[in-house]
């Protein structure tokens, strides 16, 4: 099992996108090509963001990498 992470860039990045925009995960999932399982995982604080993620996140909701990463 892996330890969580409680700073985590990503994940704040997240919550925050989903608060704002009302997504829920399996919408995000679907526009974003992740999965929900990861998407949880990332709002757990278990995963982080990494860059083949980050780059479907800005490609899909036009978001910087500073802001993932």
């Amino acid at each position: 099992m892996k330890a969580k992470n409680l700073n985590n860039k990503g994940q704040e990045f997240l919550r925050s996108y989903m608060d704002m925009t009302g997504i829920t995960v399996a919408e995000l999932a679907k526009k974003t090509g992740l999965t929900r399982q990861f998407i949880y995982l990332v709002l757990d604080g278990t995963n982080q963001i990494g860059l083949n993620s980050a780059r479907k996140l800005h490609k899909s909701l036009g978001v910087s990498y500073d802001k993932i990463l």
